[in-house]
């Protein structure tokens, strides 16, 4: 079902007619498929982790430890993955590899110190740099 199914059952209702049985079982499905997109999928915590791209670009993860984060693997131009990092009770270091892009001209150190209870907004986009196609960090942003 799409939106134009859904503009179409509303149709129905305005002149006074009643979809089907299948018509509101599409759209569960629909704003189902929906609402998954929008949410944050877990990634499992490593000390080390690469998540896969294929898996969604929008990710959470509780981090139980210090974490070396790499760049999503099977990325293609463009693509911008996000993943929200939640720390247990205790500080946690996060660090990317060398094939991971920093800005340099922030404030952002490699590791980045992340506070106990607090989430953070980690933000990568992968495309051409002047050394090849590489994730380069958007945004580390946090304490929430």
């Amino acid at each position: 079902m799409s939106i134009q199914t859904i503009a179409y059952l509303k149709s129905l209702f305005a002149c006074g007619k009643h979809p089907s049985q299948k018509d509101f079982t599409d759209l569960i499905d629909t704003l189902a498929v929906a609402a998954a997109a929008t949410s944050p999928i877990d990634l499992p915590y490593a000390l080390i982790s690469t998540p896969d791209y294929n898996d969604g670009s929008f990710r959470k993860c509780n981090l139980y430890g210090d974490i070396l984060l790499y760049g999503p693997s099977n990325p293609v131009i463009g693509s911008i993955w996000t993943c929200y990092l939640s720390v247990d009770s205790v500080n946690r270091n996060l660090t990317f590899p060398a094939s991971v892009l920093l800005p340099s001209d922030s404030g952002f150190t490699n590791p980045k110190v992340l506070t106990a209870y607090l989430t953070y907004v980690i933000q990568m986009r992968y495309g051409v740099s002047q050394s090849g196609d590489k994730w380069c960090l958007n945004t580390v942003i946090g304490g929430y």
